[in-house]
């Protein structure tokens, strides 16, 4: 190849953009030909400057939803003290008690006790707040709640009528008793012996 040719074809590059470095040294050089070809660097893309498209997710199978564990409702506790609950009754327990241990005492209407008085635990029971007491016989079950909210639950077990003497009452059966007047006019009572 000539110069003349090599000269035409280098300008042919130079024109069309191709041209490079090496390429334009070889020119330059006359008819002297380099010793190797340069091997072409490796390409390498430029840097973007929009930015590249967000990751995608992977995409899971369908499953049926999974509902959440059904949570119980919580517990309400209701503290019951002073109370006495029986077959038909459930009635507080105060202390209505009028007068003394060493004369007649009263009891107020509509009103339920532990008696002081008498011995063991006994409770007075006005007839127009406990007349289902009058209907109770031996086994039947009755809990009273104390002061501090436990319970204690008793069965009766022996039952007498006595008259109203407001004297403590000797009944046989156990160490609890219960005593409601057998009716308004509060001549007699009747008084369930329970353990």
């Amino acid at each position: 190849m000539t110069t003349t040719s090599r000269r035409a074809l280098l300008a042919l590059f130079v024109v069309a953009g191709l041209a490079c470095g090496s390429a334009a040294r070889v020119a330059h050089q006359g008819d002297v030909a380099p010793a190797s070809p340069a091997s072409p660097a490796p390409y390498t893309p430029a840097p973007s400057a929009t930015p590249s498209a967000a990751p995608t997710a992977a995409v899971q199978p369908l499953r049926p939803p999974t509902n959440p564990p059904v949570q119980a409702p919580a517990k309400v506790v209701t503290f019951i003290a002073n109370r006495l609950q029986g077959p038909g009754l459930d009635v507080a327990i105060g202390a209505n008690v009028t007068g003394s241990c060493a004369v007649n005492r009263t009891l107020a209407p509509g009103s339920a006790h532990v008696d002081p008085c008498e011995p063991g635990l006994w409770f007075d029971c006005h007839v127009g707040t406990c007349p289902a007491m009058n209907s109770w016989g031996v086994g039947a079950a009755v809990t009273w709640w104390d002061g501090g909210g436990i319970p204690h639950t008793y069965h009766v077990t022996g039952v007498s009528v006595v008259p109203i003497d407001n004297q403590p009452h000797q009944v046989a059966g156990g160490p609890v008793h219960f005593q409601v007047c057998t009716s308004l006019a509060g001549a007699s009572a009747r008084v369930l012996a329970a353990a």
